[in-house]
This record gives C-alpha cells, sequence and structure tokens, in this order.
C-alpha cells in the first residue's frame, strides 16, 4: 500500500472520530458528573464572565487554575467570535476538547504505528476513535480527558530521537500533572523507563522540562491561591489525609476491570488479550499503564473517569499486541481484518445507548444505574440558557433539580441572581422559575409558561425582582455534599457563611 493511501485511511479514521464526538458536543447536554460543569466550566465562566458558581475546590484551594483558566480562554473567544447564548458558549467549549480528543487518536495511530506497522496504526485509530468511554467523555471538560491526550503524545515523542520532542514531552507532562496530580505516576513512570533503556540524555532532557513545567504550575498556584504548590497540599489533605474523596462512595479493588469491561463490552477481551501480547515485549510503557491501574484500584473512592488519562494509551498498545500476535499466524491479514470490523462494530453497538451503570456510576440507585447517558437530565440546562436569552430577566429560581446536577451560570450566562427555592415568599427575588411540569401546582399562579424542554418548564411573571444580599444562601439547599457556593452578584458584597 501506498504512502498516499496509507495516509487517506488515517485521515478518514480522523474523520470519522470528529463526527462521532462533535454531534455528541452539539447535541448531548447531560451531565455525566458535576465535575464537568464545577471544576472546569463554572470557574472558567467565572474568569471569562465574572460570575459562576463555586466548588468548594475553588474556595479552598484544592485545584490548579491551569485547566478552568484554558477554558476562560476559550469561552472569551467564543464570545469575542460572536458566540452569545450559554449553550453556545458550552458547546465552543466543548468542541475544544473534540479537538483535543482527534489529537489522542491521531497520536495513538502515530505510536502504534512507530512500534508495529501500519496495520497496528489503522487498528490503534480504530479503537480510539470508536472507545464507548473515550465518546461518553471525550466531549466533556474534564481534565482526565485533556490528560489522556498530554499522555499519549508523551508516549508518542518519548519513543522519537528527536531532543526537541523529548523536551516538549516533559513539558507536556508536567502539564498533565496540573491538571490531575495523579498524573505524577505516568510521568515518574516515563522517566524510570528512560533511566532504564539507558537512554539518559533523553531521561535528562525530559526531567529538565517536567522540573520546568512543575515551577510554572507552582508559580501558577503562587499567583492565584498565594502560595506555590498550594493546590497540591490541599488536595492532598483532603483526599489522604482526611480522605473526604470517600465521602462519595468506595468501590473494590476490581472496579476498573469489571467497568472497563461493562463500559467496553465484549471487545474488551480483544483490547486486553492485545494488550497482554504488548506487555511481553514492550514491558515498560506495558508496566506504566498497570501501574497506574493499580495505584488507583487501591484508592477507596473510584470513578471510571479516574482511568481515562491511560485508557488512548492502553488502546494503541493493545493493537500493537493483537499485531503481533496476528503475524505470527499464516493468514494475518485476514485476521487483522476480521479483528478490526469485529471491534469496531462492538464498539459501535455499545456506544448507542450507555447507561450510567454500565460506567460505574449510581450502583446503589436501581433507576439511575439503569438510566441512559445520552441526554439524560439535559432538559434543565436547555431552559436554563432559553432563561439567559430572555431581555427582561432580573432573577432565576430554580426548581427543576439540585444545583450540583445543573449547568449553571455556564448554562444562564446573565448576570442575574440564581436561587434554589426556599419557600413560598421568595417568588419576589426572581421574575422567571425553572421547574418541571409534575411540579406545577409549586409554582404560583402569578408565573405563566413560556416555554417547555421536554418535562421541564420555563414561568415568568410581569415586574421586577427584589434581593439583598440577606436573601442569598452560601450553601445551596440539597447541593451542601458538593460545597457549592453562588457567586453573588455586584454590588452585593460576598456571602460569607450560611
Amino acid at each position: 500500500m501506498s504512502k498516499r493511501q496509507h495516509l487517506f485511511i488515517l485521515v478518514g479514521i480522523l474523520t470519522m472520530a470528529a463526527a462521532i464526538r462533535t454531534w455528541a458536543a452539539v447535541s448531548d447536554h447531560s451531565i455525566f458528573w458535576p465535575d464537568e460543569i464545577y471544576q472546569s466550566l463554572e470557574p472558567a465562566h467565572r474568569v471569562a464572565f465574572g460570575n459562576g458558581l463555586e466548588a468548594w475546590e475553588f474556595r479552598d484551594g484544592a485545584r490548579s487554575w491551569l485547566f478552568p483558566g484554558l477554558l476562560a480562554l476559550v469561552l472569551r473567544a467564543g464570545s469575542v467570535w460572536g458566540v452569545q447564548s450559554g449553550i453556545g458558549l458550552v458547546v465552543f467549549a466543548r468542541l475544544f476538547m473534540v479537538a483535543l480528543a482527534l489529537v489522542s487518536v491521531w497520536a495513538s495511530m502515530r505510536l502504534a504505528e512507530r512500534l508495529a506497522g501500519r496495520a497496528a496504526a489503522w487498528l490503534a485509530g480504530a479503537m480510539t476513535a470508536l472507545s464507548p468511554p473515550l465518546i461518553v467523555f471525550g466531549h466533556r471538560c474534564m481534565p482526565e480527558m485533556m490528560s489522556a491526550t498530554l499522555i499519549v503524545v508523551v508516549a508518542l515523542w518519548i519513543t522519537s530521537g528527536s531532543r526537541w520532542r523529548h523536551f516538549g514531552a516533559g513539558f507536556l507532562m508536567g502539564a498533565a500533572v496540573f491538571l490531575r496530580y495523579q498524573n505524577g505516576l505516568v510521568a515518574l513512570g516515563f522517566l524510570i523507563w528512560l533511566a532504564l533503556q539507558r537512554r539518559r540524555i533523553a531521561a535528562a532532557h525530559y526531567l529538565a522540562a517536567l522540573l520546568c513545567a512543575g515551577l510554572g504550575g507552582a508559580i501558577l498556584d503562587w499567583l492565584t491561591w498565594g502560595v506555590p504548590l498550594h493546590s497540591f497540599f490541599a488536595y492532598v489533605q483532603f483526599n489522604l489525609l482526611e480522605n473526604g474523596a470517600s465521602r462519595f462512595g468506595t468501590e473494590s479493588s476490581t472496579y476498573y476491570f469489571v467497568h472497563l469491561f461493562t463500559a467496553t463490552g465484549p471487545a474488551f477481551v480483544a483490547v486486553a488479550i492485545g494488550f497482554v501480547a504488548c506487555a511481553s515485549r514492550l514491558r515498560g510503557l506495558a508496566l506504566i499503564v498497570l501501574a497506574y491501574l493499580f495505584a488507583h484500584s487501591l484508592i477507596p473512592h473510584k470513578e471510571l473517569r479516574f482511568a481515562l488519562p491511560i485508557l488512548p494509551l492502553l488502546l494503541s498498545l493493545s493493537a500493537v499486541g493483537i499485531v503481533m500476535l496476528a503475524n505470527e499466524t499464516q493468514y494475518r491479514r485476514r485476521w487483522l481484518a476480521a479483528i478490526t470490523v469485529t471491534t469496531s462494530a462492538l464498539f459501535a453497538l455499545q456506544t448507542l445507548r450507555p447507561t450510567f451503570g454500565e460506567y460505574g456510576q449510581y450502583l446503589q440507585n436501581e433507576s439511575a444505574r439503569k438510566r441512559v447517558v445520552w441526554h439524560s437530565g439535559e432538559a434543565v440546562n436547555r431552559v436554563l440558557s432559553m432563561a439567559g436569552q430572555r431581555d427582561d430577566i432580573c432573577g432565576v429560581m430554580l426548581l427543576a433539580r439540585n444545583a450540583a446536577w445543573t449547568g449553571g451560570y455556564s448554562y444562564l450566562h446573565r448576570k442575574v441572581p440564581l436561587f434554589w427555592r426556599l419557600s413560598l415568599a421568595d417568588e419576589f427575588r426572581a421574575n422567571y422559575i425553572i421547574a418541571h411540569r409534575t411540579s406545577e401546582e409549586t409554582v404560583p399562579s402569578v408565573y405563566q409558561r413560556v416555554g417547555l424542554v421536554g418535562s421541564v418548564g420555563l414561568y415568568r411573571r410581569d415586574g421586577g425582582c427584589m434581593t439583598s444580599p440577606r436573601s442569598v444562601r452560601s450553601i445551596l439547599p440539597g447541593a451542601d455534599t458538593m460545597g457549592l457556593h453562588p457567586l453573588t452578584i455586584p454590588p452585593a458584597p460576598p456571602v460569607q457563611g450560611g
């Protein structure tokens, strides 16, 4: 096969990956887990436009501003280019994540090609383009997804012979650590791998850039939190010393193996076989993947998204292993074609109706566990964006959902107070109410429905709003476990305490 034909296949795979993820970014406004809003979009919106709900991590300084700061630049760019609605800006940010996901697919293909040839590149491309977890999460604004891209690019660059790519690998790996501190395991793993291969110059270049990136992250914390590495120490304090993450649930040590299988479906068997075959020849890279998953299996609180940073690298190595096995058979091409087509088809089928239970979420809640991820609860976010485009809006009361499970100001995109209803006397604080049709009897009669998305309606009354700093609650009702705090709108002073 000619180089042009090979390039055509790679471009076709990238186009397929782009089409699927762009569809998800534009049409799906579900929330898989509140962190995709409150650890990313909402603080970014607060930086870019001055208003947003504040999670405890960005009150106590337990997160680096690297990821939300980058998203803030993306949101501002979208605004400058004419995107005005909240839902439009969210889509714009998600398309940025799609672009990162495509880089991940490209890097996985290039890495597999470098290790085992063109056939491995095609199989790695099909796997990463159609992997159900990478599609379900690929458009969501999560640092895990950006980490996945950076890590597989780092793997590609450190296997090259270019010293500048070794520098680049170290810099990107350092950035990945400040996206998610657990990525430090991968950073250390790559350094050890280079040292064991006796690539001392490459290791030195990688380490120098890694330390420079670490210094940059420390300075960013100093500028934003007032103390170098403040977010790291606050994160360790909460998650390790106080075991705070366990408040959100604990799972068994087999969680990641089980739910990588249930999320990926039967094709996971082929992925696992390929990875084992590759591990026998590429032990260093395989051990980095295994060490990452093993370390996470020891942590009581588990979520499948925590495994995403290493998944593109795992799939790339799996493709290499499958090609190695196929090369030992008589009908190499037939076997590879059959495996590629079958795996792709199984991945695609598994992506059609993924449930939260398959992805390891809400395992104790029968009804929530069976709910399909796509479009789940998105009506509230669409109505929030609808409310934000009303010219006469001066306050919004949200009855439809718990605060943590909404898109907040990222979807509302208006500098008006956003409340969660406490009593009937609160109606004068907002001239718009968002409520389910099933709870219309709790909406005062002075409000009339002016919009409807699914089962969620937007209700309006005549007149303005009577608000004061005293009317704002610091911890939103029903969301205190998420630690969400409303950002008051100037000229009201910041509210402290509950």
